[in-house]
């Protein structure tokens, strides 16, 4: 596995081995990226089920200026951190090993801060996606311009439009479809995501 473009490009990160992660394919991170585009410099980034923190890196690389990872997985936790380390981001990122209702919850408690873009890769087989984006929803982790981007299986069908959150656009790529989610009545030009 590789970090696809910026400060970091070409680096080869470490992954779990097992079944616990799967990783997102760096041809689904790359299409994410190039639709996220100029977004992603400066942006406040949370990756949630984070795995090997591939998509966090990506972030980072690419110029955002934080990222939180957080997976209740320990063998994923300490993969994350080798692989931030390697990569020099330590005072950029933080990583976290906690349930992920946990997790948000203390976030919430511990800081205002809100996030630019929330990047939502669960285990495709289990039901995280809904409560997830309702606890995102009632703790307003995301920013008034902010994005949230959830990956499922193809099989998987998301709602067009939660309590605050509407679908901007999904794109499918072999197995996998992507989700991009806005809060509602946004209008800080994320309408240019749509192509």
């Amino acid at each position: 596995m590789r970090i696809i473009a910026g400060t970091e490009k070409g680096r080869i990160i470490k992954s779990n081995k097992g079944r616990n992660t799967r990783p997102t394919s760096d041809r689904v991170r790359e299409a994410i990226f190039n639709v996220l585009g100029d977004k992603i410099v400066e942006a406040s980034f949370l990756d949630l089920f984070a795995g090997t923190g591939a998509v966090g890196i990506e972030a980072l690389s690419r110029g955002a200026k934080k990222c939180y990872f957080n997976d209740c997985d320990k063998k994923a936790f300490q993969v994350i951190k080798k692989n931030i380390s390697m990569c020099g981001f330590e005072e950029k990122a933080k990583i976290f090993n906690m349930d992920v209702f946990c997790f948000m919850k203390h976030i919430r408690k511990c800081s205002q801060d809100k996030f630019d873009i929330i990047y939502i890769d669960p285990p495709y087989d289990e039901e995280f996606y809904l409560p997830v984006l309702s606890i995102i929803e009632e703790l307003m982790l995301v920013s008034t311009c902010g994005l949230v981007v959830c990956e499922t299986s193809k099989k998987k069908v998301l709602a067009e439009r939660y309590k605050t959150l509407s679908l901007l656009k999904t794109k499918t790529y072999s197995e996998t479809t992507v989700w991009y989610y806005i809060l509602r009545g946004n209008k800080c030009g994320n309408n240019e995501l749509i192509r």
